[in-house]
């Protein structure tokens, strides 16, 4: 019993620190965006120049904002 109630409140302690890191990554994205529209202007930004911005993959900006 006590292996099920510890591996619970592993998988708790996993959920949040998976939820921080998705919503890290989520700004760290948004941050990109909005310095990439600052520098380039809206009609010049990409998807690709916001993924070079931020540091991320073209992949991880569509999970995260599919």
């Amino acid at each position: 019993m006590r292996r099920f109630m510890a591996k619970a409140n592993n998988d708790k302690s996993t959920e949040k620190w998976q939820s921080k890191k998705s919503a890290l990554m989520r700004d760290r994205i948004v941050v990109g965006a909005l310095e990439c529209i600052v520098q380039f202007g809206y009609e010049n930004t990409t998807m690709a120049k916001i993924a070079k911005m931020a540091k991320v993959s073209p992949g991880a900006m569509q999970y995260h904002f599919g």
